[in-house]
């Protein structure tokens, strides 16, 4: 793993280049777009000086709550905390409040920073950074400029219908591709999303193929004397369980009519863990349906995600249509180093539904296909040979190409790219001793390296 608890620097090089970040959720968020960056940042501390300008938490663990106010320093990563306004996610006002003050906010913040980056790193929460960044890189003297696109905008809103297409979609649409044309890099999730952004005017070679990832040191297998299935009276049943956020880009009702479908299967108990704009509405049909064996439990600590994502014998993940080429879902990563089957209901012929068909770590449905559902469900529950094999997939998968040192060296030798500086000899070596031969080819492939030998 390439988490770093230190600011020492590269001895390779005389001067660390500061890379500045800009997302609404980090540490200590449990949302997972903010988890996932913070595992970046604090891993690239050991070879730049990172700082972050960040928000206000929505839910935050608890043992980090004390600190949330107070800290502007994690794992050696500098935190520049903002206010701005924090209403009700039911309020189409409040939500435009929140994200017009934070993008203020981190504007200003930036600016006034003492020492200039010589990167500049937006997401995409809110979806307006990537505007703030592009006048943030005028600011700076023309620095370096890399959108790290964790979902596209505003196709993704037209997609679960929180939008129609219209003049001012397409508005916002050609002002963020404008600033994706010009940016140095644009890093997204799938070959889905690069097809899309291609599409839209933002040339092939500034576009990067960088995926989430798990961290496959944190999150192991527990597939015997596992504390959440003794928690939960879970022990000798088999466990479908949905993990994660319960929002609007996924198909959820089709897990429910396959849950029906199921009612019948006194062996089966369908677990929902997380939140998020439906489970509202699904907790009130599941009560209409009497569907006793479906539960649904809050988010558990990250202290116990190996525990409660290995307790599943099977996960679902779904996607709506249309919204695969805005979206990767970050839950398949913890699914896949968890050791567990996979079934996502999502479109065919996508990044998704080839990756689960071809490494054979689960099954595929489309959306809207309970009946087909339902019958991978059963042929997963009758046939424990089945599921450890497609488990052992999902590992070995897991650990080859989503772990997070990976990951790590993919964005390490991207940025070294947009800086033009060599690829650190530290990094090399680690990724020799860590993640071996093939790891070490993705990170030297495409940029200048100190001579050494990789083996």
């Amino acid at each position: 793993m390439l988490e770093s608890d230190t600011t020492a620097p590269d001895q390779s090089s005389a001067k660390r280049s500061h890379v500045l970040f800009l997302n609404r959720s980090y540490w200590p968020d449990t949302e997972a777009t903010g988890q996932l960056l913070t595992e970046l940042t604090t891993d690239l501390t050991k070879w730049f000086d990172v700082t972050v300008i960040a928000g206000h938490p929505n839910h935050i663990d608890e043992a980090a709550k004390s600190n949330e106010a107070i800290a502007d320093e994690y794992r050696g990563v500098t935190i520049r905390r903002v206010w701005h306004s924090r209403f009700s996610k039911h309020s189409k006002l409040g939500r435009l409040a929140n994200l017009i003050t934070f993008t203020f906010a981190a504007w200003r913040a930036a600016s006034r920073l003492r020492r200039r980056p010589d990167v500049i790193v937006v997401e995409t929460d809110p979806f307006f950074l990537p505007l703030v960044g592009r006048r943030l890189q005028r600011q700076f003297g023309n620095c370096p400029l890399v959108c790290y696109l964790q979902d596209l905008y505003p196709d993704i809103a037209i997609a679960v219908g929180k939008v129609r297409e219209g003049r001012l979609t397409r508005i916002v649409r050609n002002a963020l591709f404008k600033v994706y044309q010009n940016a140095q890099k644009v890093i997204v999730l799938s070959r889905d999303m690069q097809q899309r952004c291609e599409e839209y005017g933002v040339p092939a070679n500034a576009l990067e193929v960088i995926p989430n990832w798990a961290d496959t040191n944190e999150v192991q297998p527990i597939k015997t004397n596992n504390a959440f299935r003794r928690q939960h009276a879970l022990e000798n049943r088999f466990v479908v369980m949905y993990s994660g956020n319960m929002g609007l880009a996924h198909d959820l009702n089709t897990l429910l009519d396959a849950a029906t479908l199921l009612r019948d299967r006194s062996d089966m108990e369908w677990i929902f863990v997380g939140d998020g704009a439906q489970r509202q509405a699904l907790v009130r049909r599941v009560e209409q349906s009497s569907l006793s064996q479906v539960r649904f439990l809050p988010y558990q600590p990250r202290s116990f995600l190996s525990q409660s994502l290995s307790a599943a014998d099977v996960h679902l993940i779904s996607v709506l249509p249309g919204a695969t080429a805005c979206v990767m879902p970050s839950k398949l990563y913890g699914i896949l180093a968890s050791g567990t089957p996979t079934i996502a209901v999502v479109e065919p012929e996508t990044e998704l539904s080839d990756l689960i068909n071809e490494h054979q770590i689960g099954f595929t449905c489309i959306p809207g296909d309970a009946e087909s559902l339902a019958e991978r469900l059963r042929e997963l529950a009758d046939n424990p040979e089945l599921r450890r094999q497609l488990s052992q997939n999902a590992r070995q998968l897991a650990e080859a190409e989503f772990s997070r040192d990976r990951q790590t060296a993919r964005f390490v030798r991207l940025l070294c790219r947009v800086l033009g500086n060599e690829v650190p000899e530290s990094l090399v070596e680690e990724l020799q001793h860590t993640s071996g031969s093939t790891a070490v080819a993705d990170v030297v492939a495409g940029s200048v390296v100190r001579t050494i030998s990789i083996g």
